[in-house]
């Protein structure tokens, strides 16, 4: 299937890339995943487990949606637009349930409000994630990771930083996505602070 430019959808598919994002997540049994645009599965394929407590995903095309759950036994897809999902409903956690490892390749077209959604979920649930892996525009991922005094630090950086640790893992260059972006992307980590 090829990817829609409606979605926003770049179908990264660079096993070396998704096996790098793998290792920065380096999951554990018994944990939990939240996947936001699995799309066809590439990265899905690398971190699901059915070692895993639990792993849940939000796809808004309804042509992919149903191919996840026979792909990975186990998985729970919500096919829905991620900025109209209910993130309190799913990410809150009973006390004895592990934080959400939260995880996923943003359409570059939602990463802002998507972002200051999950900032706002994390300042209403510190506990309820342990951190946040997403592969976004390069120019985005410099700017939520930016230190003061630098020329991509800005009203961005501050919303997120006070809220969130960010750090800048590694480059991914279009030619590494099906329907290539016209800009770099990259990986970043997002971990709630625990002041």
């Amino acid at each position: 299937m090829r990817p829609r430019k409606r979605f926003g959808q770049h179908f990264l598919h660079d096993q070396r890339v998704l096996q790098n994002i793998a290792n920065a997540l380096a999951l554990r049994p018994h944990q939990r995943v939240f996947e936001i645009g699995p799309g066809q599965g590439a990265l899905t394929e690398y971190l699901f487990s059915e070692k895993l407590e639990r792993y849940l995903a939000v796809e808004i095309d309804r042509d992919l949606a149903p191919l996840l759950g026979p792909k990975f036994p186990g998985i729970e897809v919500i096919e829905q637009d991620i900025l109209q999902v209910d993130l309190a409903q799913h990410l809150t956690k009973p006390a004895s349930a592990s934080p959400w490892r939260v995880v996923g390749n943003l359409p570059y077209n939602i990463s802002s409000p998507l972002l200051m959604q999950l900032v706002n979920h994390v300042l209403a649930c510190p506990t309820s994630v342990q951190d946040m892996h997403f592969m976004l525009q390069k120019e985005m991922a410099l700017r939520l990771t930016a230190v003061p005094g630098t020329k991509s630090w800005g009203r961005l950086s501050v919303m997120t930083q006070v809220t969130l640790n960010a750090d800048y893992l590694f480059d991914v260059f279009p030619v590494m996505l099906r329907r290539p972006p016209r800009v770099d992307s990259a990986v970043i980590r997002l971990t709630p602070k625990q002041d």
